[in-house]
């Protein structure tokens, strides 16, 4: 489960909850303006992945993650979605970006992004 504040220029668009339901699929929920409650699900990308990070560049929405194998290394995979925002987002993988089969024990988290 994950967090992703979607800011653009120094304006918050919207605080996101991303996370495994049932080991089954990603869902990604926008929170409520006070964060206690979610609007609804509004993405969901189905697939066993888990360590979601969201990140936004050039105009697109990346999300990064590992395969579901419990405690077991397994290659991340990069999704894409085309779309400007989260709503009925339509993910797309981008396969494997690190050119390794394992994640060396460890799953993403969070994307730092650099001016």
């Amino acid at each position: 489960m994950n967090i992703y504040q979607d800011k653009r220029n120094d304006i918050v668009q919207g605080v996101y909850l991303v996370r495994s339901c049932n080991n089954q699929y990603v869902r990604i929920s926008k929170l409520t303006d006070d964060y206690l409650n979610t609007t609804g699900i509004i993405s969901q990308i189905n697939e066993l992945r888990e360590g979601h990070a969201i990140f936004y560049r050039n105009n697109r929405y990346y999300m990064m993650t590992s395969h579901l194998t419990g405690w077991s290394s397994n290659p991340a995979e990069l999704f894409i979605t085309n779309q400007n925002n989260l709503k009925n987002a339509k993910w797309y993988s981008l396969v494997n970006p690190t050119n390794s089969s394992i994640t060396f024990n460890s799953q993403s988290t969070f994307v730092l992004s650099f001016p």
